[in-house]
């Protein structure tokens, strides 16, 4: 993962939240190390597919790791609609600010379960890791929860940190996505 990338990640994410002395803040604390180590324990489960033990240890993951930072972590269990017979977890926190007004900081945190675009066609029916999609994305958010947390009382608006599930296999099953 390029640590330049997920500078940049950051810098568009805070920039929503449009308050110069919070983001120049956040920009200093940004550890892009550690938004690195959130990455390598994601690819270290293996691939985060439906149904995979890498699926399973995401979710702890996050939710343990939403709590280690001083969150609640909620979940929102929901049966796919556009992919028979699949139950998707979405993982979510918040975190107060001046205003009840909300931004919304999201990612997903599964991985396709087939690589049908590969170059290599060995590789088509075999999964996806995930680390530039779903896994860097992931990590970038665990670390703004981490800033923002410690940025709570200067924060002009409320933030929910969404992990959203079943993203990534969607348009494989329905042509209409």
């Amino acid at each position: 993962m390029n640590k330049t990338f997920i500078a940049i990640f950051l810098a568009i994410i805070i920039s929503i939240v449009n308050y110069n002395s919070v983001y120049a803040q956040t920009k200093q604390n940004f550890n892009a190390d550690n938004a690195y180590k959130y990455l390598k324990t994601q690819t270290d489960m293996g691939v985060r597919h439906y149904g995979s033990a890498g699926h399973s240890k995401v979710r702890a993951f996050i939710k343990n790791e939403m709590a280690r930072l001083g969150y609640k972590a909620e979940v929102h269990n929901f049966k796919a609609p556009y992919i028979e017979n699949r139950n998707g977890e979405n993982i979510y926190a918040f975190l107060k600010g001046k205003s009840d007004k909300y931004i919304i900081l999201a990612s997903h945190y599964d991985t396709r379960s087939v690589a049908e675009k590969d170059s290599t066609a060995a590789n088509r029916n075999k999964p996806i890791v995930g680390a530039n999609d779903g896994g860097s994305s992931t990590a970038v958010l665990l670390e703004l929860m981490r800033i923002l947390k410690q940025k709570e009382e200067q924060l002009p608006y409320s933030v929910a940190f969404v992990f959203f599930d079943l993203e990534d296999d969607g348009a494989i099953y329905n042509s209409n996505i």
